[in-house]
């Protein structure tokens, strides 16, 4: 073994354990998916309408194409630690050789295509939870039209031969396409959390004996889930451990195209179970306000019809009982 595929086992590490936490992060979302379906299909009184049949759909397209992904991803891998091990160079070099090989790119394509899918569900979810205002996120819109851009260029590029998305002029792609969409994930996100925490403030002024209640849309689980907080954060950590083309530069590749999927299926598991935010939100906390402010004090069947109207259930929820599940 010579000392060059000696110094070349760090990065091979790294892209074994992001691998490894692919898989693992894969599982989740998959099983979310599964279970949200379940309960579209077979639980329907959960829907806030009939908007919310996209959300399935959605799902599916995601793990469909995050699959594919993965499944490149492993294939490629195994030819280059077991099928070409003996090639000359060792494996990094079998990686600068065939990282343009058809399946690789069709796993990048397909990579790609979860990132617009998440990032156009985190800027709907902005655009409903900021009561249907198109100007907020004219700016986020925008961006994510330049993120497909350049994503698109970035395919191309990876498309040519002898071409690593670790090394050369592709690394300036990916930054840019990488800087676009976190800039998206950043700014939607601020909206977002900036949005529940004032709603949560109002309401605590409205109604504050019944505060509780409505945790399950204002607390801290429901501000980490409905922003995308994870997924914006690791986005953030891929562009400067990538950027700075350290070692764990492609198992944080690996780690946050699957993240992609995962937050916003979290979110779509929320709207499955009536948790997450819907259109009427704002509007039934701002009538709970008005009524505070005429000095009407409001009863529990009032407050039971302004829950389903916030959840998006049949059910509803009445004071000082505890939500079903804070997702």
């Amino acid at each position: 073994m010579s000392d060059t595929q000696s110094a070349g086992f760090p990065l091979e590490r790294s892209f074994f354990y992001g691998l490894v936490f692919t898989c693992i992060l894969y599982g989740i979302d998959f099983y979310m998916y599964c279970q949200s379906l379940y309960i579209f299909m077979f639980k329907p009184r959960n829907r806030s309408g009939s908007s919310d049949r996209m959300y399935p759909i959605l799902g599916g397209a995601m793990i469909f194409f995050l699959t594919m992904a993965l499944f490149a991803n492993v294939v490629f891998l195994d030819f280059m630690w077991i099928g070409h091990r003996d090639f000359e160079g060792g494996p990094l070099a079998y990686l600068s050789f065939a990282s343009s090989i058809w399946f690789q790119v069709l796993g990048t394509v397909a990579d790609q295509i979860v990132y617009f899918i998440s990032d156009g569900i985190l800027i709907y979810r902005c655009y409903i939870i900021w009561n249907s205002s198109l100007p907020i996120v004219i700016l986020p819109i925008l961006l994510y039209l330049a993120s497909i851009a350049v994503a698109i260029i970035l395919a191309v590029e990876t498309a040519t031969p002898g071409v690593n998305f670790f090394t050369g002029s592709t690394v300036n792609f990916a930054l840019m396409w990488g800087g676009f969409s976190i800039a998206v994930n950043v700014l939607v996100t601020g909206l977002i959390a900036f949005k529940i925490i004032t709603a949560r403030k109002r309401f605590q002024t409205a109604v504050p004996l019944e505060a509780d209640s409505l945790r399950v849309y204002t607390g801290a689980v429901a501000i980490l889930v409905e922003s995308g907080l994870f997924y914006t954060v690791t986005g953030i950590v891929w562009e400067v451990v990538y950027g700075k083309n350290l070692v764990a530069s492609p198992a944080l590749t690996f780690i946050w195209g699957t993240v992609a999927a995962l937050a916003p299926q979290a979110i779509i598991f929320r709207v499955a179970t009536g948790h997450a935010w819907t259109s009427d939100t704002m509007s039934v906390i701002s009538s709970l306000a008005f009524a505070q402010s005429e000095m009407v004090e409001p009863n529990e069947q009032t407050f039971t019809v302004g829950l389903k109207l916030v959840g998006g259930s049949e059910s509803g929820t009445t004071p000082g009982q505890k939500p079903e599940q804070d997702v």
